[in-house]
């Protein structure tokens, strides 16, 4: 089985329009989803003490999700308002982060334990990018999500340390999404997957590059679509190298990926392809993945 960490952002989804808030934020949604997928799932982050830090941690715990390094702080926990307009997630406002702001994740002492798990994720909304060299020393396989605030200078200073590059690109044209992913791994990170939104994702593994496009189908709420396709596709990817036995060290995978990849490209195709499906099923649910409350 395949044990991953989420490590950094959290928040609550507050839908303003219904009244109902949902457990969200990237680093989170990676554990969720990475749980639903089989995986050994564990969640490192920093929560207020308020009533949606509460909602956050009891909804963790009944996923059986481990929040054993679960950081708890006095204060507000990060929350995002929230609109769907024709089913797309539009934010509104927020706090920012709330705690997480002014307490940030306490690391130091957790590298030995970080560095137990496959892959960690994180993202830019995590206050964690002065911390990638150090977290890099102890944890070969780092996903960064960068969402779409990622310059090409900020690549290429946190692309030597990350593993896998998420980056959302529905506003760019195909050119400019190559040109990025040449760029990425041009410096260090062997993986990108730049998601489209209704074109679809591309996603290059080494020097193999595939596109999948996506599934049209009326969207309920596409809130955590790009999550849940990013996670789905790393723990199949996680599967597939463990079952060749390649789920060494990131030099050795890179060593090996080439002849692997060749043997086993239609089974990298299948696992985009699932992973777009993943992402579509998931747009069909209210939230990053549901567990609502109301709130005044």
């Amino acid at each position: 089985m395949v044990r991953v960490l989420g490590i950094g952002d959290n928040v609550v989804d507050k839908y303003k329009h219904t009244g109902v808030l949902y457990p969200g934020g990237n680093a989170l949604n990676f554990s969720v989803y990475a749980s639903r997928l089989g995986a050994s799932a564990s969640y490192m982050g920093v929560v207020g003490d308020d009533e949606a830090a509460s909602h956050i941690e009891a909804t963790l715990k009944n996923l059986n999700i481990d929040v054993s390094r679960l950081q708890r702080e006095h204060g507000e926990n990060g929350y995002a308002e929230v609109e769907l307009v024709d089913g797309d997630r539009v934010f509104i406002g927020g706090n920012k982060g709330g705690v997480s702001k002014n307490h940030p994740i306490t690391y130091e002492t957790e590298l030995d334990y970080i560095a137990g798990f496959d892959l960690i994720h994180t993202s830019c909304y995590s206050f964690l990018d002065s911390a990638l060299p150090t977290l890099a020393e102890h944890q070969s396989r780092i996903s960064y999500d960068f969402s779409t605030h990622y310059t090409d200078t900020h690549l290429k200073e946190t692309a030597p340390h990350i593993y896998c590059a998420a980056l959302s690109c529905s506003h760019l044209d195909d050119e400019d999404i190559l040109r990025l992913i040449a760029l990425v791994q041009g410096n260090g990170c062997p993986i990108v997957i730049a998601s489209k939104g209704m074109r679809g994702v591309t996603a290059a593994v080494g020097d193999i590059v595939l596109t999948q496009e996506a599934f049209p189908i009326p969207v309920i709420d596409s809130m955590g679509a790009g999550d849940s396709l990013i996670t789905s596709f790393l723990i199949r990817y996680l599967e597939l190298l463990k079952s060749l036995n390649l789920l060494g060290s990131k030099r050795e995978i890179i060593s090996d990926l080439k002849h692997a990849i060749e043997l086993f490209k239609p089974r990298l195709r299948l696992i985009l392809a699932q992973s777009v499906l993943y992402a579509t099923e998931n747009c069909m649910i209210s939230g990053a993945f549901d567990f609502g409350v109301p709130y005044e």
